[in-house]
C-alpha cells in the first residue's frame, strides 16, 4: 500500500501534469503516457490513482470548484447586498491566487464544461444572497456576463489587481441589486 504522503504527492504531480501539458493541448489530445511522463512518473503509477484522462480532469476541476462551491455555500450575518460583495471579493482573490490554472481551464473552448460550472456557481451565488426572484433569465445573463468578466481578466494576465477586479465586479453587483429591488416592486 503506498502511504497518504505518496498518494497526495503523485496525484498533485500528476494533476500539475495535466494543467502544463493542457497550456498547449486541448484535454483530446493529451495521452495518459505524457501525463505520467511530464510528472516524472510512470504510466502504471498514473493507473494505480486515475482509469483514464477523464478521471484526472475531472478530480482537477473539483480541486479549485470545490472552494468555490464552499465560498457560494457559507453562512454570512451580512444583509444581502454586503454578502454578496463580500463573497464575490473572496471568490475574486482565490481565482487570483490561482491564477495559472484558471487561466487554463477557461482557455480550452473545446470543453466549456468548466465554464459552465463557473457561471452556475455565479448564478447560485446570485440565487442565494438576492433570495429567491423569479427572473431566472436575469440571473442566468448576470452569471454569464460575471464569468465572462473573469475570463477577460485571466486571458488578458490579470490586467487589474484583485481589488481593481472586486470594485469592478461590486460596481456590477451594486446595479444588479438595484435591478433587483425595482424588479421586487413591479
Amino acid at each position: 500500500m503506498h502511504s497518504k504522503d505518496t498518494l497526495e504527492n503523485s496525484t498533485t504531480l500528476l494533476k500539475n501534469s495535466l494543467l502544463a501539458l493542457m497550456k498547449n493541448k486541448k484535454l483530446d489530445q493529451i495521452r495518459v503516457g505524457e501525463i505520467a511522463a511530464n510528472a516524472g512518473l510512470s504510466r502504471a503509477t498514473f493507473y494505480l490513482y486515475y482509469d483514464n484522462t477523464s478521471m484526472i480532469y475531472d478530480e482537477l476541476l473539483m480541486e479549485y470548484l470545490a472552494p468555490l462551491e464552499q465560498i457560494c455555500a457559507e453562512k454570512t450575518d451580512r444583509c444581502c447586498e454586503k454578502e454578496l460583495e463580500y463573497k464575490l471579493r473572496r471568490l475574486i482573490d482565490f481565482i487570483d491566487s490561482h491564477y495559472d490554472a484558471f487561466a487554463i481551464l477557461f482557455s480550452d473552448k473545446d470543453n466549456p464544461y468548466f465554464s459552465w460550472r463557473i457561471t452556475n456557481i455565479f448564478s447560485d451565488l446570485l440565487l442565494h444572497t438576492l433570495g429567491d426572484i423569479e427572473q431566472d433569465y436575469l440571473f442566468s445573463l448576470v452569471a454569464a456576463a460575471l464569468t465572462n468578466i473573469i475570463r477577460t481578466w485571466l486571458e488578458r494576465g490579470l490586467s487589474f489587481s484583485s481589488p481593481q477586479m472586486d470594485n469592478i465586479i461590486k460596481g456590477n453587483a451594486s446595479n444588479i441589486y438595484s435591478i433587483y429591488l425595482a424588479l421586487q416592486t413591479k
